[in-house]
């Protein structure tokens, strides 16, 4: 949900500013016809006394956001926290979600779904690593900075293995599928078989690979920027863990 909202924020950050303030005084929100209306049992959830919430190393704002929407999206009991599997699972942003989303919530008026697919890494993994040459999945890197040199904003799905620099594949990845926003710096090292880009994930700022604070302070604030796209990944690592993305504009 946070690539939502970074890319929400771009467009219009009066949109998160209602949501944020809505949720918190009414516990739902409804922009543009759209209702926002998270599960009840997240209200009973004291996050700064709770080790899941902990656990996420967020500010409670945008925890009542991120975790509300998610909540209000999901047909599975997601309540906003991932304290097990089952809720790791519950929390995944589907494409088709997520795509309708950016309209609804992000505002922005045109959007498409690229390659966007769950399966495609798993079949190419699992019975095509062999013969796979990394490299020719690379145009699809292209494709994305193309479209943000435009003007477009640029939702990646993914699993985290790509932000580890980890290559391969296995079936459990599926919990591990994360939206990033695509933030241009594209350098191709062929020789090398890398490849280096910015994206946003996890409140790290992608130009300098510092967490975003206020007055200086972030839960967990001296932790290490674990983002390893914008020293470079390996090709493999890219393609082994991209599943597509989402392009919006207005």
């Amino acid at each position: 949900m946070a690539a939502l909202y970074c890319v929400t924020i771009k467009n219009s950050a009066d949109r998160y500013q209602k949501i944020a303030q809505d949720q918190h005084r009414m516990d739902e929100c409804t922009i543009d016809g759209f209702r926002i209306k998270p599960s009840a049992k997240m209200y009973e959830i004291d996050p700064a006394n709770h080790g899941g919430y902990k656990r996420m190393r967020m500010w409670e704002v945008d925890w009542i956001v991120l975790a509300g929407t998610r909540s209000s999206e999901s047909n599975l009991g997601y309540h906003g926290l991932e304290s097990g599997s089952w809720d790791q699972f519950a929390a995944i942003n589907w494409p088709g979600m997520m795509e309708d989303l950016v309209k609804k919530i992000g505002g922005y008026k045109q959007t498409k779904a690229v390659d966007v697919d769950l399966a495609t890494p798993l079949i190419q993994n699992a019975f095509l690593s062999n013969s796979r040459d990394p490299a020719k999945d690379l145009p699809k890197l292209d494709e994305m900075d193309k479209s943000y040199r435009e003007g477009k904003q640029i939702l990646m799905m993914i699993d985290m293995d790509m932000l580890l620099d980890t290559p391969g594949y296995k079936l459990g990845d599926i919990a591990q599928s994360h939206w990033i926003v695509y933030e241009g710096g594209m350098v191709k090292d062929s020789t090398n078989q890398r490849v280096k880009f910015k994206v946003f994930s996890w409140a790290y700022d992608p130009s300098t690979g510092i967490r975003y604070s206020i007055n200086k302070n972030f839960p967990d604030s001296n932790a290490s920027n674990p983002i390893k796209t914008s020293a470079g990944i390996l090709f493999s690592s890219f393609t082994s863990s991209h599943y597509g993305h989402i392009e919006a504009h207005n």
